[in-house]
């Protein structure tokens, strides 16, 4: 997340004044994420479908999520445009677009003066919650968190400041929102890489008190449980203990070490997935990237190493999807395993097409989106059909 990142899927129920919207997995039934519907399937197109994308082969998307019938993409780019020849708009940062027909939402126009890195979704489906490296969200000051309605307006009564470096991860329960990243401070108030914050104003919650030191927290991971809270990233320890190296578990009642997970990976973590079967999968870097799936001790079931960074995490359907760059064999961008059994690592079934890098997946029962940097067949973003 590097994401990265949670949150659950939710549909419209009635439209009236106000758009009520119900969660269709309350709770965060796993393991589907991103908003990703259960019924998702796991197989899709190699040619993308013509729409939209951003309009640079520097342009990074980090993050996709879905409120409804909404799809939202966020990252860093300056524009988008409808294919490869299309008139350029002006949108930057988070842009909307339909999951049934790819267009472009244009009612939905949040003005962000920096990169966004990772979006949550509240389980009632009336917040978006966006973190980054931004100052301004809507011309009010808004550092590095933002709640947004699911409209584009800024919830005036949410106010989390981050001081000292971006938030790179969220997790949003009904209670709290756990927020991690590059971060010091969250409203003036001391906090090392990582915080609870109160969903409803972004009060810091004192009695939460995990910490990471030595370097950022890239991406924070729930199990359905939610007796634990997963971290990984390139800090050196957390709440002072030295083997807890770039992958840890904290509790989530009081943020105390989870003193029976025991992992080591020896390299960056980028993204983890934490399943309703006690596993935790992990995208590593590295000189030569790993994906692992763990036991909830830490201890690893299997292994896959590749040439290239694995970078994010999904679960769509009766697979499990990998995304980074040069993943072999084949040098791939995209990689799948059995979810049920892991054990093929397969770059073949599916294969995108894209010179570039993955960062971001997301299935929204029809397509599935894929983001990143790319330089070809789309810039940023871009969507396969199901087969």
């Amino acid at each position: 997340m590097q994401r990265r990142r949670r949150w659950w899927m939710v549909g419209a129920a009635a439209l009236t004044a106000a758009l009520l919207l119900v969660p269709a997995a309350p709770g965060g039934a796993e393991p589907y994420e991103d908003g990703a519907p259960a019924w998702a399937g796991a197989r899709y197109s190699n040619s993308p479908r013509t729409g939209w994308n951003t309009t640079s082969s520097d342009d990074d998307i980090w993050d996709i999520a879905q409120i409804g019938e909404r799809i939202y993409v966020a990252g860093r780019f300056g524009g988008i445009r409808y294919g490869s020849s299309g008139d350029i708009s002006g949108r930057s940062f988070l842009v909307a677009l339909d999951a049934d027909s790819g267009d472009v939402i244009w009612s939905f126009r949040p003005s962000f003066d920096g990169t966004v890195r990772t979006l949550a979704v509240s389980d009632d489906g009336r917040r978006l919650y966006a973190g980054g490296e931004f100052n301004r969200v809507n011309g009010l000051t808004r550092r590095g968190l933002v709640a947004l309605t699911p409209g584009g307006s800024v919830v005036q009564g949410f106010r989390a400041d981050a001081g000292g470096g971006p938030v790179r991860s969220i997790v949003a329960t009904r209670r709290f929102l756990y927020v991690g990243g590059g971060f010091s401070s969250i409203n003036g108030q001391g906090r090392a890489h990582l915080a609870r914050l109160h969903r409803t104003g972004g009060r810091v919650d004192g009695t939460w008190n995990a910490r990471a030191t030595g370097g950022a927290v890239y991406t924070l991971e729930m199990p359905p449980s939610r007796d634990r809270l997963y971290l990984g990233g390139d800090f050196d320890e957390v709440n002072g203990r030295s083997n807890s190296e770039r992958i840890a578990a904290v509790h989530t009642e009081d943020g105390a070490l989870v003193e029976s997970f025991d992992a080591y990976t020896g390299r960056v973590v980028f993204d983890l997935l934490a399943d309703g079967r006690g596993r935790l999968w992990t995208a590593l870097d590295g000189a030569g990237g790993r994906a692992q799936v763990l036991d909830a001790n830490g201890d690893e079931i299997r292994a896959w190493d590749t040439d290239g960074d694995v970078q994010t995490i999904e679960r769509i359907g009766d697979r499990v999807f990998f995304g980074g760059h040069e993943l072999v064999p084949g040098d791939r961008e995209i990689a799948t395993v059995d979810y049920d059994r892991p054990s093929s690592w397969d770059t073949s079934t599916f294969n995108p097409n894209l010179a570039g890098s993955v960062w971001a997946l997301h299935a929204d029962g029809n397509d599935l989106w894929v983001g990143g940097e790319s330089a070809r067949p789309f810039h940023g973003f871009g969507r396969y059909p199901a087969r």
